[in-house]
């Protein structure tokens, strides 16, 4: 389900948590977690318990993880450098579409290139390596007969 909210920059990082780097969250209102997710925080079955996102305007996207943060309901909190990436900066529309991701279209598009493309590598070689056995277990079937 897309949602759209009014993109603010980061004001005041005092306001941050120390050891957060601003550019791999979203930071929006608590009770947005749930309109996004369709579930509660304490409902969350995953693993890591994070909420990936998608944030959209037009048609460049940004994949973000969300961050909870006492902001005004419908705003969403961004860096700087994420507002750049959109587009938006100087624009009078901040409007921007946020959609929940699931966390392999999260890790593949990431706005970090060391995760994204080490995310990548991993996946070509786990699925080249599938390919390996199979064709090894295809070559010993056929031998073997």
């Amino acid at each position: 389900m897309v949602q759209s909210y009014e993109a603010i920059q980061i004001a005041n990082l005092k306001e941050i948590p120390a050891g957060i780097d601003i550019d791999e969250y979203a930071f929006l209102h608590p009770t947005q977690f749930e309109k996004i997710s369709g579930k509660k925080k304490h409902q969350i079955t995953d693993k890591d318990g994070q909420l990936y996102l998608r944030v959209s305007k037009n048609k460049i996207k940004v994949y973000l993880k969300y961050f909870s943060r006492n902001i005004p309901g419908n705003d969403v909190m961004l860096s700087y450098s994420n507002l750049c990436r959109i587009g938006i900066v100087k624009s009078n529309d901040r409007k921007v579409d946020i959609r929940k991701v699931n966390w392999i279209r999260f890790m593949w598009n990431n706005n970090n290139t060391m995760v994204k493309w080490s995310f990548r590598v991993t996946t070509f070689s786990l699925l080249s390596a599938i390919c390996s056995l199979i064709q090894f277990c295809f070559d010993l079937y056929i031998n073997c007969y």
